[in-house]
């Protein structure tokens, strides 16, 4: 393994922006709403963790990011699952906050190759992040080391990724795909991920980044949940190949749910992401500044919706890392059941250490914690 170095890029010493990314002072994340919340305590505690996540993050990212004026990002997640639109949402800040232009998004799958080509080689290629690098879902994985290879004349960053595979094959084929992208930079928000990046593809810079969705800090609950009375525990539960398990576990006197769009959105929801098919077939630039618009409503709706599933809940047990980052920011005690791979640990204890203390292995163990938070949310803060 090669010898390691410092894990974060140091800012570049003319950058002035960094200075104003934490917002608000990090000793008191307590908004005057919400004292009266049984929880305050420990979402204060929670929000002063993603505040000083989100500092990391764009002090980070303004440093790989230096001259960068303008990005064309790839693989926005027209789907339903929620965590994904939250790190797009996270990315636009970035560049927001970084003072970059986005001048152009494209769908998993379904960029314009020519379009994209045709754009000013000084144009940073931003591939969308996640977790999906590696083998675990591979048509993903695949398709953007095509997207890649198609715009290996530009520089490309890929936005924090977890890295995981299960086949050493795959591991030599991705190997020999970045041999050939000298203009790549990857970057990882997990630890583990990091260092076996290094290991893996040495000859690909490999920088540690918070996830993309903690520029979303600060994330206040809805104003309609601050004072309801909440009456139930939330299971938010996968049921893909990355479950922990959870949703198969019945657990009494718990709500079990996976992402879910609030009613009141569930049409406009609908109808965006039937427009933004139908929108595909537009061509060039006038295509492009229109879908940019698309794609932003349709994730602020899923951003709205998860807001209030999680805020309505007095606990959340989960296990989905997005799910977690929510809580965080929002302030709502939860209680995490890891992934198999350790997905969320690895990345809590890179980032919130301190937050482990509300990691198990197991949904009976979560019952156990959940209730015991609370009845007694105060005492463990």
């Amino acid at each position: 393994m090669p010898s390691r170095h410092s894990d974060f890029v140091k800012p570049h010493p003319t950058e002035v922006l960094v200075t104003g990314f934490a917002g608000d002072p990090l000793e008191d994340k307590m908004e005057p709403s919400d004292r009266d919340y049984p929880h305050a305590e420990l979402a204060a505690a929670m929000r002063r963790t993603t505040a000083a996540t989100r500092q990391q993050l764009l002090t980070t990212m303004s440093a790989l990011l230096v001259g960068v004026r303008r990005v064309a990002i790839l693989d926005f997640p027209l789907h339903t699952n929620s965590g994904d639109l939250l790190i797009y949402l996270g990315e636009l800040a970035i560049f927001k906050a970084l003072g970059i232009r986005v001048i152009a998004v494209s769908e998993a799958g379904a960029y314009d190759t020519a379009l994209y080509q045709s754009l000013p080689l000084d144009t940073l290629m931003v591939f969308h992040g996640g977790g999906d690098f590696g083998d675990l879902w591979p048509w993903e994985h695949d398709m953007r080391l095509k997207e890649a290879r198609d715009l290996r004349q530009y520089r490309g960053l890929f936005m924090p990724q977890t890295l995981w595979f299960r086949d050493q094959q795959n591991i030599s084929i991705t190997q020999g795909a970045l041999q050939e992208l000298p203009n790549i930079q990857l970057t990882w928000r997990d630890r583990l991920s990091y260092e076996s990046a290094r290991e893996l593809f040495p000859r690909t810079r490999s920088v540690l980044v918070p996830d993309s969705a903690f520029a979303l800090d600060p994330w206040r609950r809805p104003r309609s949940t601050r004072f309801v009375r909440q009456h139930t525990f939330l299971a938010l539960a996968r049921t893909d190949q990355e479950s922990s398990g959870l949703a198969a576990v019945p657990i009494p006197g718990v709500v079990r749910a996976d992402w879910r769009r609030a009613l009141v959105l569930e049409y406009p929801d609908r109808i965006v992401r039937q427009i933004a098919r139908w929108e595909r077939r537009r061509p060039g630039i006038y295509g492009m500044r229109l879908r940019k618009r698309i794609f932003h409503l349709y994730a602020l709706i899923h951003k709205q919706s998860v807001a209030l599933q999680m805020s309505r809940h007095r606990v959340v047990i989960l296990d989905r890392l997005h799910a977690w980052i929510s809580c965080m920011m929002l302030g709502v005690p939860h209680v995490v059941v890891d992934t198999k791979y350790g997905k969320i640990s690895n990345l809590i204890d890179t980032w919130a250490p301190d937050e482990s203390r509300f990691v198990v292995r197991s949904a009976e163990d979560a019952e156990q914690l959940a209730r015991s938070l609370d009845l007694g949310s105060k005492s463990v803060t």
